[in-house]
């Protein structure tokens, strides 16, 4: 039985030859790039305006049923969940798969009965690694990796640093040096640890996310601490356990000083954001926006590790910082309502939505908010965008189980 409609949209950005006239966008349900396909049989578009939406828009289209993100592979490729009711309806059927938008070539890489919908996490393209959640009860969820051209599935998550390979277990990070035959276990996991490590400039610690157990006050997740290890000593310690942390964004500084969205008001109506530098050499944190502690109502807040840019809304207005605090623009919203937004690989574009709080048109532009271009015609809510690997495409998801490729022509502006 299907939860909900859910809507994936995919946009290809293709650059203009330098002979053409065209000032902005076009987009039409009626040009020779742009091929409407006929629906999967599964499809339930009982809405008039989603399928005006497909006839204005879309040329490609895949109807699943998961609300996990799909993951880009390459700009053909895309990893997808889907699911279907179990044989006695009590439990679903869960598959990830791996799909080719160009040839429509689509491969079967895991499957599971479970009550629990998976999650996907990333993709790690040096070892064609995809990790993912899958949850075991209520108390604990297990994160498993698997290769996403065969399908194989790994023991354990694992990442490789110089001679180290760390492994994420059920008990804790392991960690094996291939040179000495060494083998010890550097944290005893007290939480639901994330799969993803911040190495330090020394090489010789790292750094990672462990849930507390505790909830936030509004009650919409679970606190983390950043833990930090000394993998010569095995040494384990709480950095800023006054801060209980978010989501870690990104380096600031790779390898010294990490941007962290400390939790602040999450899973309000908006998604409010309190950055915090954390210098994890030094041990010391401050706000990335120096004036947060008096003015703290920014939310959909974006960073950019290429650029070293940040870039948050509040009140009609988007502001976008560099790793020193420091505005380096800040202009009116385009339209009534921005939000969404998405930095590009590069950090020199980024996508974002305009119109009301509820749905909006999908626009790219330059970083700093010049050269907007409009990607669609039509409003719809849009709950995410997604580039892929070489910024040429967008991944476009609209509260639902569909995922739609529509080609757009990007203005020499």
């Amino acid at each position: 039985m299907r939860l909900g409609l859910c809507l994936f949209l995919l946009l290809v950005a293709c650059e203009d030859s330098k002979e053409s006239e065209q000032q902005s966008p076009a987009v039409s349900g009626t040009s020779g790039e742009i091929q409407q396909l006929s629906a999967p049989d599964s499809m339930k578009l009982a809405d008039g305006k989603l399928q005006s939406f497909l006839d204005r828009n879309a040329d490609f289209y895949l109807d699943t049923a998961s609300y996990s993100q799909p993951i880009w592979i390459d700009d053909e490729t895309l990893v997808y969940l889907d699911s279907e009711d179990s044989a006695d309806g009590m439990q679903h059927v869960y598959t990830i798969y791996r799909y080719n938008i160009g040839t429509k070539e689509k491969k079967s890489l895991w499957e599971k009965e479970t009550p629990y919908s998976p999650s996907l996490l990333k993709y790690r393209p040096s070892d064609h690694a995809l990790l993912f959640a899958v949850t075991v009860d209520e108390n604990r969820t297990q994160t498993l990796q698997l290769n996403a051209n065969s399908g194989e599935l790994a023991a354990y998550p694992q990442e490789k640093h110089g001679d180290w390979t760390m492994t994420f277990r059920p008990d804790g990070i392991w960690g094996e040096n291939a040179a000495s035959g060494k083998s010890v276990q550097w944290a005893k996991s007290t939480g639901r640890m994330t799969p993803e490590i911040y190495f330090l400039q020394d090489g010789k610690s790292f750094v990672f996310l462990e849930e507390t157990g505790r909830r936030f006050a509004d009650g919409s997740g679970i606190e983390r601490n950043l833990r930090k290890v000394d993998m010569e000593t095995g040494r384990v310690t709480t950095l800023f356990p006054d801060q209980p942390q978010w989501d870690i964004l990104g380096w600031a500084k790779e390898g010294e000083i990490l941007l962290v969205d400390v939790a602040f008001n999450e899973g309000a109506s908006q998604d409010y954001s309190y950055p915090i530098l954390m210098d994890l050499v030094q041990e010391t944190s401050k706000p990335l926006i120096p004036d947060q502690a008096n003015f703290s109502s920014y939310y959909d807040g974006i960073f950019s590790e290429e650029a070293g840019l940040f870039i948050t809304h509040t009140d009609g207005q988007r502001y976008m910082f560099n790793m020193q605090g420091e505005l380096i623009t800040k202009h009116a919203w385009h339209g009534e309502f921005q939000r969404k937004e998405a930095f590009s690989p590069d950090g020199l574009r980024t996508a974002f939505t305009s119109g009301t709080f509820q749905e909006g048109k999908i626009f790219v532009g330059d970083a700093d908010g010049e050269h907007v271009s409009a990607m669609t015609s039509d409003s719809m809510p849009v709950s995410a965008l997604i580039w892929s690997p070489s910024g040429k495409r967008l991944l476009v998801q609209i509260d639902g189980h569909l995922m739609i490729a529509v080609d757009v022509y990007k203005s020499n502006q």
